[in-house]
């Protein structure tokens, strides 16, 4: 058996479009749009998802 070597890349959100965190929960803004009346806050996008990410890998196998 000879020696071989694989290649990999991976990507996520290739096309680097901005992904807004979705409404908070119980009226939190953890998720990314703040949903308490009373916050000055209220309806503001305050996340975002991760932008562009590529991630390479090599293995040698011997």
């Amino acid at each position: 058996r000879g020696s071989r070597i694989e290649f990999r890349a991976e990507s996520f959100n290739t096309w680097n479009h901005t992904q807004f965190g979705g409404p908070g929960q119980g009226g939190t803004s953890s998720a990314g749009i703040s949903t308490n009346l009373g916050s000055s806050n209220f309806g503001a996008v305050t996340a975002a998802w991760d932008p562009r990410v590529f991630q390479l890998g090599l293995k040698l196998i011997y």
